[in-house]
């Protein structure tokens, strides 16, 4: 490698292996923020959402979280098409399982659409052949 703005190879390669390594996300890791998520539930926050991710003390918390949410409703997607076979519980599937409701939840109720008696009506209502 050719010099960079006065580093040297070791130096770079050193910088490129530490950033490397802190994209890696264990098994572990990915139960530990789910555990913290389900604990303080920072999603759940109308106002300072990313104050209470910060507080959770995982820099990159949010985007992990939602990385494994998104997956996760995939892998449900996808299990849901067949029949016949037996999911893998883990403990990480459970607290998915538990999170994704709270998760839609509150993206129902930040999204700020109130529910009207009118469209409350029009859903419970049975049409009526004459």
């Amino acid at each position: 490698m050719e010099d960079i703005g006065g580093t040297g190879d070791a130096e770079v390669l050193g910088n490129f292996y530490d950033v490397q390594e802190k994209k890696r996300w264990t098994e572990v890791d990915d139960i530990f923020l789910l555990t913290q998520a389900n604990n303080e539930r920072p999603f759940v926050q109308r106002k300072d959402a990313t104050r209470a991710w910060q507080a959770t003390g995982w820099k990159e918390g949010t985007e992990r979280f939602l990385l494994l949410v998104c997956q996760h409703k995939a892998h449900n997607e996808s299990f849901a098409r067949l029949s016949g076979v037996a999911e893998d519980e883990t403990a990480k599937t459970k607290l998915l399982d538990d999170l994704m409701p709270l998760y839609m939840d509150a993206i129902v109720n930040k999204s700020g659409v109130p529910t009207s008696d009118a469209a409350i009506k029009a859903t419970d209502t049975k049409f009526i052949r004459a």
